[in-house]
């Protein structure tokens, strides 16, 4: 998730070890390689990331996680019309 944030309105997240020891050696967070590999399997079996045909390069579902401005989310404003009253036709 960290990553993600790092790369707003992207559709592609790169995950690869290298950045992931950094991560975990500066949050003092114990894990192996081995463990950072399974979760990332684990991950595309579930469907929350696919791979992508560059290395280390991975597409993330966006329905799951929302990387964007949510201020250039909505592109425009539209004023509904007055209900159609059926009495009056």
């Amino acid at each position: 998730m960290v990553r993600l944030q790092e790369t707003p309105n992207a559709d592609s997240i790169y995950l690869a070890w290298i950045g992931a020891d950094e991560y975990f050696s500066e949050e003092d967070v114990k894990t192996s390689r081995r463990s950072f590999h399974r979760a990332l399997i684990e991950m595309i079996e579930k469907g929350f990331i696919a791979e992508s045909t560059q290395p280390n390069m991975f597409w993330f579902y966006p329905h799951l996680f929302f990387n964007g401005n949510r201020m250039s989310f909505i592109q425009e404003d539209r004023k509904n019309p007055k209900p159609i009253n059926p009495e009056e036709n």
